[in-house]
């Protein structure tokens, strides 16, 4: 999905999504997901377009984690990942939707290392996003591959 076309507006560039304790702006935190469905083959119609949340929705701070919580990550968890594979963007510690949502409106970080190494990434290359998963330094696609390889493990001794 090219956020490119909308990386001069402000509404996407300049808007903070809550996380963590830090900021991020739209288009990095949903190019990150994005990227993490991407490389786990996830069809394309799965993933966050740029008009997923609405202004209105990223108004503040206060809306933004309502929306974040409420719509983006109930669609993730309850639609794109429902089979299996929930542990590939949340951190597999979260075993109901109730613990990842009072969790992230608490402020703590609720994604699995994979994806919380690609939000470094989006956010340390700015808004400039290259659409290119190639993008990654082969250290850190060695890194998504072993956390790939981990996780799967994990998930069959469950």
């Amino acid at each position: 999905i090219d956020f490119n076309l909308h990386s001069s507006k402000p509404a996407f560039s300049e808007f903070r999504i809550p996380y963590g304790g830090g900021l991020y702006n739209w288009i990095d935190f949903a190019g990150a997901i994005n990227d993490m469905l991407q490389i786990e083959e996830i069809e394309e119609d799965r993933q966050i377009g740029p008009f997923f949340l609405s202004d209105d929705e990223r108004r503040d701070v206060e809306a933004c984690k309502r929306s974040v919580s409420g719509k983006l990550f109930l669609y993730l968890w309850d639609d794109v990942l429902r089979h299996g594979m929930r542990h590939l963007v949340f951190d597999a510690s979260y075993k109901t939707f109730t613990q990842l949502t009072k969790a992230y409106i608490s402020g703590e970080p609720v994604f699995s290392t994979r994806l919380s190494l690609l939000l470094t990434q989006e956010s340390e290359r700015g808004n400039g996003r290259s659409n290119d998963i190639e993008a990654l330094s082969i250290e850190d696609a060695t890194l998504v591959g072993a956390d790939h390889n981990q996780s799967h493990e994990e998930s069959a001794v469950e």
